[in-house]
């Protein structure tokens, strides 16, 4: 978190994911950026994103978006609604999210609202396990 938690009107958050196939022979870097706002137990959270795939001697950048809003129905369950665009592709589905600031996780599954581009699912069941150090 950059600042404290409601110095701003939206809390930013800086990461970096990184990710690769087994052999190495295609990398991906994505810089990411959370701007989120709890009120009372909603919260909402946009997540503008630069992804830089490495292919061989190839090199493709995509900006994205991803954004949510979830409700607390619980001290440990956060129930919500997440979705994903970019310039050729929107997705949206439900997220389901259990744990606490500390330990977290979140499974959800997202459905293409429109024909998704070549090479892009129709769906996408994500899961993230969290950790704040």
């Amino acid at each position: 978190l950059i600042g404290s938690k409601g110095q701003y009107i939206l809390d930013p958050l800086l990461y970096l994911e990184y990710g690769s196939t087994p052999d190495f022979s295609s990398q991906k870097l994505e810089g990411k950026l959370i701007l989120a706002r709890d009120m009372g137990r909603i919260n909402m959270a946009l997540n503008p994103v630069a992804e830089f795939e490495f292919e061989d001697s190839e090199t493709e950048t995509e900006y994205k978006f991803n954004g949510g809003i979830s409700y607390m129905a619980g001290n440990l369950l956060k129930l919500g609604i997440e979705t994903r665009f970019g310039k050729e592709f929107f997705y949206v589905g439900p997220t389901v999210s259990h744990g606490n600031d500390q330990y977290w996780f979140a499974i959800g599954y997202l459905r293409a609202l429109s024909e998704p581009e070549t090479g892009k699912p129709q769906f996408y069941t994500r899961m993230i396990l969290g950790l704040n150090l």
